[in-house]
């Protein structure tokens, strides 16, 4: 969908403005698509790490309120 969105904002712009200012335009629209994915694998990514760390806290509790318990 981004690179016919790209293409086709170039195919517009080419008939409206000179060819530098088109192809630039075309590239911008083209490389939303891209950011966005780079994007959300950093934010999914990020939530992973996360939960890791969640999870290594949540292990250290149990390990110490096991060392409390009195066997």
């Amino acid at each position: 969908m981004s690179v016919a969105l790209a293409f086709g904002s170039w195919v517009v712009s080419k008939g409206a403005e000179d060819q530098a200012r088109a192809d630039r335009w075309g590239i911008f629209v083209g490389e939303w698509a891209p950011t966005f994915f780079a994007l959300g694998t950093a934010l999914r990514l990020e939530e992973r790490w996360d939960d890791r760390k969640a999870d290594r806290r949540a292990q250290k509790a149990k390990e110490k309120a096991r060392e409390a318990m009195p066997v």
